[in-house]
């Protein structure tokens, strides 16, 4: 049944039904099934690729995203092209919903954000300072760690892309200190940033940076006992930055 068909017209593609023969309409051109057998066969070797394609059988719409492999094969001297389709409609409709998500809790914390500033200003008594300054820190590392989050998924995905900015490092080891503050593993320990004194600018993605960071700091905090100090410290190295921890 296959024979003589184009793939548009095996997979009922909408536009193919709609506009005219399957790899001749203009949206054609856009298509990832056609892209991908078009660069395997100009360069006789494997490809892939992905398409998203509306298919249309019996009046019911359907739509599909595929992982497209396209690869040459020579049969009897004659080269042949296999076309693989695989669906990746449930990956993408669940990096959808993350993408949303994340823009979602973003913004409602970057409302909680907003009132707590607005509070630590209008607020004149001494009493409450140490806890709005507590609610603020523990805002920054909600945000933080979904910032990571969101980052560690980009990274899985092959999607990651760095934000790089320009920060002062004592921020950076400022913004680990208060983090890591209130975690268990600091149970009676204490930490030392005194060797952080020289600030200079820096130009880094805060994120990862922070995390490796703040990773470092519980491993040093799970090795030290009660009472002992976690130091950490970074200094100029001509043109780069060390970053050191210490139990």
């Amino acid at each position: 049944e296959l024979i003589g068909k184009r793939p548009g017209e095996v997979l009922s593609c909408l536009n193919s039904k709609k506009n005219g023969v399957c790899g001749t309409t203009e949206n054609c051109q856009l298509c990832g099934i056609l892209q991908t057998l078009k660069q395997s066969q100009l360069q006789n070797t494997m490809t892939t690729g992905e398409c998203r394609l509306t298919s249309v059988e019996n009046s019911l719409v359907n739509f599909h995203d595929f992982k497209v492999t396209s690869a040459p094969v020579y049969f009897n001297g004659v080269m042949y092209t296999i076309l693989n389709l695989e669906d990746i409609s449930n990956e993408k409709r669940n990096l959808a919903l993350e993408n949303v998500f994340f823009h979602d809790i973003m913004n409602r914390l970057g409302a909680f954000a907003g009132i707590i500033e607005i509070i630590k200003r209008e607020n004149r008594q001494e009493s409450l300072h140490e806890y709005i300054d507590l609610l603020e820190t523990i805002g920054e590392m909600v945000i933080e760690e979904i910032k990571f989050q969101r980052e560690l998924k980009s990274a899985e995905n092959h999607e990651l892309i760095l934000d790089l900015k320009e920060h002062f490092s004592f921020d950076i080891i400022d913004s680990v200190r208060k983090q890591i503050l209130y975690n268990p593993v600091m149970n009676s320990r204490n930490l030392d940033t005194t060797g952080c004194s020289n600030n200079f600018k820096i130009k880094t993605d805060s994120t990862l940076l922070k995390r490796i960071l703040l990773n470092m700091v519980k491993n040093a905090a799970e090795a030290t006992p009660q009472k002992g100090t976690i130091t950490i410290c970074c200094a100029r190295q001509s043109d780069n930055v060390l970053f050191s921890v210490h139990n």
